[in-house]
Parts: structure tokens; C-alpha cells; sequence
């Protein structure tokens, strides 16, 4: 079960990065999980995503953007 868990949020990592380069204005990744710690680090090497990819720990039931989002996409389990 560890092994899909990983592999799902990892691909949500992927998610982010897609639509980046897909040429997405601005991406708020929101993950409940651990993965925040490594997409922080991920995001803090490249400045070119520091600058278009906000990473925000907690469900996405609770958060609150601060402008109006185009699309959404949630990894259901």
C-alpha cells in the first residue's frame, strides 16, 4: 500500500509540473501529506517554478485561494 500512496503523490508532483509547462499562469499544489517537504525542496532549486508553483500544506476542503482558480484536479484514492 506505501508503494501506491508514494506513487500517487509523486504523480501529482508530475501534475504540477505539467501544467507549468503547459503554460498554467500560476499552480497552488495543495497536498495533505508529507509530499509538501519534497515539493518545497523540488520548487526552491528551479526559480523558474518558485515563481509559478505555490505549494500549500492541508486539504483542499480548507484552503482558501486568494484569486479564483481556472481548474481543478484532486487524486482521488
Amino acid at each position: 500500500m506505501l508503494q501506491l500512496l508514494r506513487t500517487v503523490q509523486i504523480s501529482m508532483v508530475v501534475w504540477w509540473l505539467m501544467l507549468v509547462l503547459a503554460g498554467a499562469k500560476h499552480v497552488y499544489a495543495v497536498e495533505a501529506s508529507e509530499m509538501t517537504e519534497y515539493a518545497h525542496r523540488l520548487i526552491a532549486r528551479n526559480p523558474s517554478l518558485r515563481e509559478r508553483i505555490t505549494v500549500i500544506k492541508g486539504k483542499v476542503e480548507d484552503v482558501e485561494l486568494h484569486e479564483k482558480a481556472g481548474i481543478l484536479i484532486s487524486g482521488a484514492i
